[in-house]
């Protein structure tokens, strides 16, 4: 019931959300499907009306402004605590609904009829186990189990059957061997016939035949071999009936006895009822009247459960995977940088002023795409800044403002190089480039020689396996020959 609840409870949302004429949130141009849109509305709804769910500290608000900077700082946030509530419903969502299927399907599959039947399997179908809650009238409870066994045959049908089974193991437990008479091979002993409900089991007086029909001579393979009686019991219920063959075989049969906390009233019943189609349970024991139910696993509580677990580690993970975009953003301008560096000084010495040195190298970026290639985001923030001197901020402003975004101690070298150069004037500032260039490629190899040097280092237990493996191939053959 209580998944009925939650499910009505995320339709009311729904409704409450589409009569709100909440905007959608635009994904690229992207068309998004109806359900999406759906769940998207709903969790737009519980932002607003629950902005705690959808709150990040300030660092995670730092690392989106990074990685959206040519947005609002205000719609970020939102967009991304949306994006994390959406997550987390469409989560719940699923598995609520696959919880509810699941105690749906539960609940039409009672065993237990009118508070007081159990209906028996047809012919053939094997016996099924019933797990019970008894309850007294002073409201006592306790729990049994109950094996209830298929509808039985009738005599007249298990000797007419009974006959067909002995021709059938007569031929079939012979296994490889020809006849009886002459038994030199493992014989093919079986417990039961395909087709028939009877239970076979054999008695032999001899230790020459294995219990699984294999043949034990003792090492005296040249002696005669011994006839052996062996009495076979077609077994069904209480119907039972005896044939001997003269062979060497000998399969034990253990039959498991029915030991459980059954009461003996409810042994008694199955036994009595064994031809009815149905076990009728008794109402009062020991002189109190009890009532029934059926105890049953509930997998849609787990279902459930791992839904709302996941939904939650899905809203806490956003965060990380914020950041380990902005480590991925950061790695890969500062593996520019050093390109950047030299661009500059070289448009600074063929005569460009900084503006348009910075304006040519942001374009020859972003030109990058229409030859299929990645963008490095270096040079979005570079076009940002161009925007911005455009727009009427000081070009001074847009290098510290540029230097703000990236957040990266190369980048801040160069702004400041930059704005010094425009505030107070800096006639070495080509000299000064020149020598940020020659470090930048020094920091670049060494970055890569501190990537190569942490690569060789996971890659040595890898090797060590190889070697082992090696020196086992070696020795190993080496060792056997001695």
């Amino acid at each position: 019931m209580t998944y009925i609840v939650i499910l009505g409870l995320f339709v009311l949302i729904m409704i409450r959300a589409k009569k709100s004429q909440i905007p959608n949130m635009p994904e690229n141009g992207k068309k998004v499907s109806f359900a999406e849109q759906c769940f998207e509305k709903m969790a737009v709804l519980l932002y607003s009306l629950f902005p705690v769910c959808g709150k990040t500290d300030a660092a995670i608000t730092g690392s989106l402004v990074q990685l959206n900077p040519e947005e609002n700082a205000g719609y970020v946030k939102w967009k991304y605590g949306v994006r994390k509530i959406k997550v987390s419903i469409i989560i719940l969502f699923a598995g609520d609904v696959i919880a509810l299927l699941l105690w749906v399907g539960d609940g039409k599959d009672n065993n237990l009829v009118d508070g007081r039947y159990i209906f028996r399997k047809e012919k053939g179908e094997g016996s099924k186990e019933v797990h019970l809650i008894v309850q007294r009238e002073d409201g006592e409870e306790a729990e049994a189990s109950l094996i209830v066994e298929e509808q039985r045959y009738q005599k007249e049908e298990l000797d007419a059957m009974c006959d067909e089974v002995l021709k059938l193991i007569a031929g079939e437990a012979l296994g490889k061997n020809d006849s009886w008479d002459n038994v030199t091979k493992d014989l093919n002993l079986m417990d039961k016939v395909k087709g028939y409900p009877f239970s076979l089991s054999w008695e032999s007086g001899s230790l020459q035949v294995a219990g699984d029909g294999k043949i034990n001579y003792g090492g005296k393979e040249e002696e005669s071999v011994t006839l052996v009686p062996i009495k076979l019991k077609i077994e069904y219920h209480d119907f039972l009936k005896e044939h001997t063959f003269y062979a060497k075989i000998c399969p034990p049969e253990k039959e498991n006895s029915f030991s459980d906390a059954v009461t003996d009233v409810l042994k008694n019943m199955e036994e009595v009822s064994y031809a009815n189609d149905k076990v009728s349970l008794p109402q009062i024991i020991d002189e109190e009247n009890v009532t029934w139910t059926e105890r049953k696993e509930d997998k849609s509580i787990k279902v459930f459960m791992l839904g709302l677990v996941a939904a939650i580690v899905a809203y806490v993970l956003s965060d990380r995977e914020v950041q380990k975009r902005v480590r991925v953003k950061s790695k890969q301008m500062e593996e520019e940088y050093p390109a950047i560096i030299s661009k500059l000084t070289l448009y600074l010495g063929a005569g460009m002023n900084t503006k348009g040195a910075w304006e040519k190298i942001a374009k020859e970026g972003n030109k990058l795409n229409q030859t299929g290639k990645e963008i490095n985001p270096v040079y979005r923030e570079m076009l940002l800044t161009c925007r911005e001197m455009d727009s009427g901020i000081a070009e001074a402003d847009a290098y510290e403002r540029f230097g703000k975004r990236i957040r990266r101690q190369k980048f801040i070298r160069l702004t400041t190089l930059l704005v010094q150069n425009l505030k107070k004037g800096n006639a070495a500032l080509l000299l000064q480039l020149r020598q940020e260039s020659i470090v930048a490629l020094e920091e670049h190899a060494a970055e890569k020689k501190k990537e190569g040097e942490e690569m060789e280092t996971k890659l040595l237990f890898p090797m060590m396996l190889i070697m082992g493996m090696v020196m086992v191939l070696i020795m190993v053959p080496a060792f056997l020959s001695i």
